[in-house]
């Protein structure tokens, strides 16, 4: 049995974010991986993507291949990392709507008569 004594509940600074936005998230998460001897390029080479693609990610960019990988580089969870991409733990369903028409449709493309 547990004493309920000796447990200590973590301090409120420590479940804050120590970043106001994406960008300073992209820098916090890089010096994170500085302080364990990672790079971006360094998982970037790991994963066979783009420093790029990491960066993105860091500062925002939805990935859900990404995420988990730089979550667990800097051992925190991911839905503490990236919280805009998760609801109620659960990962937010990107769904993407069709905004476009077709160009005939629009009388941009001129239709053949047949010959």
């Amino acid at each position: 049995m547990i004493k309920t004594d000796t447990l200590r509940t973590p301090k409120k600074a420590a479940l804050e974010r120590p970043w106001k936005d994406n960008r300073e998230r992209a820098i916090w998460i890089g010096a994170e991986l500085k302080r364990r001897g990672l790079s971006f390029s360094e998982l970037a080479r790991r994963e066979g993507v783009s420093t790029a693609a990491f960066t993105n990610t860091a500062a925002g960019a939805a990935n859900a291949n990404l995420e988990p990988v730089i979550a667990e580089a800097i051992e925190r969870d991911q839905v503490w990392l990236f919280p805009e991409h998760y609801r109620a733990g659960e990962r937010i369903a990107k769904v993407r709507g069709s905004n476009r028409t077709p160009l005939v449709d629009q009388g941009k493309v001129k239709r053949r008569e047949a010959a």
